[in-house]
Parts: C-alpha cells; sequence; structure tokens
C-alpha cells in the first residue's frame, strides 16, 4: 500500500445527442479514454446506458472505469502517463508472474497495479 486514499468519481449516464462510436472497437477505445476522466465525447462514444452509473476508481497512478454499454459491462484500465515516473516503473515490471486461480501468467506492472486498487 502507498497510503493513497481511493479516489472514486460516479456519472449518471444521460440520453445525449453526441453520436456513439460505430464499431466495438472505437466504443471500447472511447471507454478505455475514460480511465483518464469521465467526460464527453469519450463518455458518450463508449454507449454506456442511460440511467446507470458509470464509476472511475483512482488510487496514485492507476485508474480504472467500470460501466454498463450496449456491449457488455466493461471494465478498463487507464494507459501510461508519460509524466509519471512511477507509471514507468510500473511499466518496467516486465517479468510474467503466475497467480492463483487464473489460468496463464500476467504482466508484473500490470498485476501490481490492479491489486494495488
Amino acid at each position: 500500500e502507498n497510503g493513497e486514499d481511493m479516489i472514486i468519481e460516479s456519472e449518471t449516464c444521460k440520453q445525449g445527442t453526441m453520436t456513439t462510436a460505430e464499431s466495438l472497437d472505437g466504443r471500447l477505445l472511447c471507454a478505455s479514454e475514460c480511465a483518464y476522466g469521465v467526460e464527453n465525447p469519450y463518455f458518450q462514444g463508449a454507449a454506456f446506458y442511460a440511467g446507470t452509473q458509470v464509476r472511475r476508481l483512482s488510487k496514485g497512478v492507476n485508474s480504472v472505469v467500470v460501466g454498463e454499454t450496449i456491449d457488455g459491462i466493461v471494465v478498463s484500465f487507464r494507459g501510461t502517463v508519460t509524466g509519471s515516473p512511477l507509471d514507468w516503473l510500473q511499466n518496467a515490471a516486465l517479468s510474467l508472474r503466475k497467480v492463483k486461480r487464473l489460468p496463464g501468467e500476467v504482466h508484473s506492472g500490470f498485476y501490481q497495479a490492479i491489486t494495488s486498487m
């Protein structure tokens, strides 16, 4: 634990006038951008259901957005912030590790990031 508090942002989806992305790839890209901040045009582009809650959880350099879209439940982790030395240190953890109850292996830096949440 790094002693930092968890920050939780919540946004209620409203029926909007902006266009949603036409493809699944486009909607997922919009959802991933929401892990940096829940705001338009990406918020509407991801096609989150109107009336549902989208939550963005952040702790230190790590952030995830969770919400329900027309494609299903989306859990999207923020990528690297180029100006963050801590983020680059997590990226440098290149080794793979086995995790109990999961098949295969996972990138150590990613595992460290998600377990910090």
